[in-house]
């Protein structure tokens, strides 16, 4: 489809990009500077590097599109602020603001020398009406009341370090114990603007988690199908974990937004084989890691379905290793290069033994740990039980059956394994050996048993490493988890969602029942996201216990635990 007037979007954007310089410098409300931030520096160059990169041959729905130019808005914006930042001295607001407003006219440019030229395809009724009730439930959790509270906790410090970074500290960044990308996304709209509240900060946190929800349900519908994309976007929207990380300015949103989107474009370079894909994987899961290294989680399943894509049947007797390290050596190295340009200077700085220490400390000196228990304590604090119960007992069904399909013994083996885990449950320290919980033991075994069962739909081997790698590594091998238990969810529930869907296929016209059976469910989970997260009518945890609802069953009684809130 021939684009015949390429100036008249140009020109629209320029405009956007004129009023968003005009609120950031003349408006003196922070939320409006907020917004206009938003557009200018994520929304539009992320729009503008899209249609440039996909000007011919995509076939994208308009899902797909929306999450790739704002992936890449995102992933530009933390790679620009990061450069703006290592330049010596003040980071002033004519310095900021000057390097975007030049970087969107050689974007704006380059979409007059080279129009978009392809096709984004809209999508059918009903799966429209299923994104966009995806959207409503996803953003109404994440975004009611999303100022009601002061800056709290690890928000402080990153606001902190985002003016200290502004005000000329250049080794503000290797004082954080973990990546950039939170200060730098807070850090870019507050040179802009030099103004900053709760919303405004909070903003791009909370969108970044919903287009996360949204990357999750894209991943389901390329490989698994609409019905299990329906189940995974609306259990990713009611994860508690999800939703309490989009309220705040953390990393976590970031971590699951580009962990996602690696692995989304993963995907489409298994299904169509253009290397861009491979390109924008690279940048995505790196960008990821400036968050956290939990996003290296996602690195497994991205590099699995790209190899896979690479080594498969039909291409594997016309390619050479020459042929695979050419497909895959220069996106290797752009995210070599980018995770070097920050943690090649930190790494090397005076601080990073602090650093070192700390998550030395965290992780323990012997391993291995049992953390089941933990799961279910902080599992219960951001979620109701019922949401873990019911997300639980289908991953365990998955692992039962694939477990049985991996050995001519069929049900045998889950069998035995799942009496030594109720005989490890009943007798409390069946496992343990010379003073150390040796349990997860079992579930290496359950998890490889699992992977090594044959394929059903092609994504059942990266979604299992992607749930199973965190969970063993937080279960067992870590002796202080904390809220970092979210890093297996993912993987997790886009497994899920593949067996209830797989259910309602098997029950063909009485599909219906597998919802009306998850309804009950589901719905406490509704009930106490609102009232524990949404709502601040009561405080909930500031008056804990004082309206402590019975329904919801909590290992912790009466006493909130002291980490990981």
């Amino acid at each position: 489809m021939k684009q015949t007037r390429p100036w008249l979007f140009v020109l629209l954007c320029a405009v956007g990009v004129s009023v968003c310089s005009a609120v950031l410098l003349a408006v003196p409300w922070p939320s409006p500077k907020a917004v206009a931030a938003l557009v200018l520096d994520v929304l539009l160059p992320g729009l503008l590097l899209y249609r440039v990169i996909f000007r011919r041959g995509s076939d994208h729905t308009i899902v797909e599109a929306a999450l790739i130019a704002l992936g890449l808005g995102y992933a530009l914006s933390e790679v620009v602020t990061l450069g703006l930042h290592y330049v010596p001295g003040t980071l002033t607001r004519r310095l900021s603001l000057g390097v975007y407003d030049a970087l969107l006219i050689l974007l704006l440019g380059a979409n007059l020398l080279w129009p978009y030229a392809s096709r984004v395809r809209k999508l059918q009724r009903r799966e429209g009406l299923t994104v966009v009730a995806l959207l409503v439930v996803a953003a109404l959790f994440r975004l009611v009341n999303l100022s009601y509270s002061e800056f709290q906790g690890d928000e402080v410090a990153v606001v902190h370090k985002a003016a200290a970074a502004i005000q000329g500290r250049d080794d503000v960044l290797f004082l954080h114990r973990k990546g950039p990308a939170e200060i730098l996304l807070v850090l870019l709209p507050y040179a802009q603007g030099m103004a900053l509240n709760e919303w405004g900060a909070r903003l791009p946190f909370a969108l970044a988690n919903v287009l996360a929800v949204l990357a999750l349900y894209q991943i389901a519908k390329r490989g698994l199908g609409e019905r299990a994309a329906a189940w995974v976007g609306l259990l990713a929207s009611l994860n508690g974990f999800f939703v309490a990380f989009g309220r705040i300015v953390q990393y976590q949103s970031l971590v699951l937004l580009f962990g996602a989107l690696g692995v989304l474009m993963a995907l489409d370079y298994a299904a169509t084989h253009e290397r861009r894909y491979i390109w924008l994987s690279a940048l995505f899961l790196a960008v990821g890691m400036w968050a956290h290294s939990d996003a290296a989680f996602a690195v497994i399943p991205a590099a699995w379905l790209i190899l896979r894509g690479e080594l498969s049947t039909e291409r594997l007797p016309k390619r050479t290793w020459r042929d695979l390290v050419k497909a895959v050596g220069g996106p290797v190295l752009l995210g070599m290069v980018l995770l070097a340009a920050f943690y090649g200077p930190y790494v090397t700085s005076a601080t990073f033994a602090q650093t070192a220490g700390y998550l030395s400390l965290r992780m323990g000196a012997e391993p291995p740990y049992n953390n089941l228990g933990h799961l279910l304590e902080i599992g219960t604090v951001y979620n109701a039980v019922y949401y873990l119960a019911f997300v639980g007992a289908v991953a365990l069904w998955v692992l039962l059956r694939r477990s049985a399909e991996a050995t001519p013994l069929r049900w045998a083996l889950p069998l035995a394994l799942v009496v030594m885990l109720v005989q490890a449950a009943w007798t409390g320290d069946s496992w343990t050996f010379q003073g150390q919980d040796w349990l997860g033991l079992l579930f290496v075994a359950w998890f490889v048993a699992a992977i090594c069962a044959p394929e059903g739909s092609g994504l059942d081997r990266p979604l299992l490493l992607w749930f199973g790698v965190p969970f063993i590594i937080f279960m067992f091998w870590f002796d202080d988890p904390r809220t970092h238990v979210y890093a297996f969810f993912p993987g997790a529930l886009l497994l899920v969602g593949a067996q209830l869907a797989s259910w309602q296929e098997a029950l063909k016209g009485k599909g219906w029942l597998v919802p009306v059976a998850s309804l009950p469910w589901l719905g406490m989970a509704v009930a106490y996201l609102v009232i524990v997260l949404v709502s601040h009518q009561p405080e909930y945890r500031r008056t804990y216990p004082d309206h402590r609802i019975r329904a919801f069953w909590v290992p912790y009684g009466d006493e909130f635990p002291e980490q990981g809130l």
